[in-house]
């Protein structure tokens, strides 16, 4: 079990405790078949498809491949087909742009998913000193709640609690993640092949360098990576 992690039985099932790096200890909520479910309702549009050309092969059969980037170089390409490819990137673009929209959308809608339901916060401040702690904020920093987004001031004021208190760095969603996987009925070993997959040894492309079954910036951690 890794170290960020505290798991307690009771008569209602587990409490699933993760400590993040900002100092908080927040309590997992056994949600994630909902929280794989996020974003499944923004279908991407079907990506379109190259112009193809005619290739005869060696016992005369003739087929048709679709272009790419060296075909559509080759002189016996024509025109035609050279228009054709044209048209195509110019979809491709625009379909890469929609796609990329989607993917914006989904890990908005993820992100506030975790913050308003993946887990607890058990020394959460009530709405009135969230609105003094927003004002302070905002005379300070210079940084306001979002209100574009059709959600209630006092909400839009949490998310942005939690983004700037609570979650300190993407390694704290990723616990969260792991967290409610846990309270969510994955068992032990299951937990330690996903931390695993979070957050590689050194020398996985993408690791963080933290120790695989560890907590990823806990001092013991780093010591290890450095030897």
């Amino acid at each position: 079990m890794p170290e960020f992690m505290q798991v307690e039985e009771t008569a209602f099932g587990l409490d699933v405790l993760v400590s993040l790096s900002t100092g908080y200890t927040v309590k997992c909520n056994p949600v994630a078949r909902q929280l794989s479910m996020v974003g499944s309702s923004i279908a991407d549009p079907v990506k379109p498809t190259p112009p193809q050309y005619e290739m005869v092969g060696a016992g005369g059969a003739k087929e048709m491949r679709d272009h790419d980037e060296v075909s559509i170089e080759d002189p016996k390409t024509t025109d035609k087909e050279r228009a054709a490819w044209d048209k195509y990137q110019e979809r491709l673009e625009k379909w890469q742009a929609k796609v990329d929209a989607n993917q914006e959308k989904r890990d908005e809608m993820e992100a506030r998913f975790i913050a308003l339901r993946a887990f607890d916060v058990p020394d959460r401040p009530s709405d009135d000193e969230l609105a003094a702690w927003a004002e302070e904020q905002e005379a300070l920093f210079g940084i306001v709640p979002d209100k574009d987004n059709g959600l209630r001031e006092r909400t839009n004021i949490y998310l942005l609690w939690i983004e700037q208190e609570v979650l300190g760095t993407a390694d704290d969603a990723k616990k969260i993640m792991i967290g409610v996987m846990r309270a969510s009925g994955l068992d032990k070993e299951a937990v330690d092949q996903a931390v695993n997959m979070f957050w590689s040894p050194v020398g996985d492309d993408g690791g963080s360098g933290a120790d695989s079954v560890g907590d990823p910036g806990s001092p013991d951690v780093e010591t290890e990576a450095e030897e």
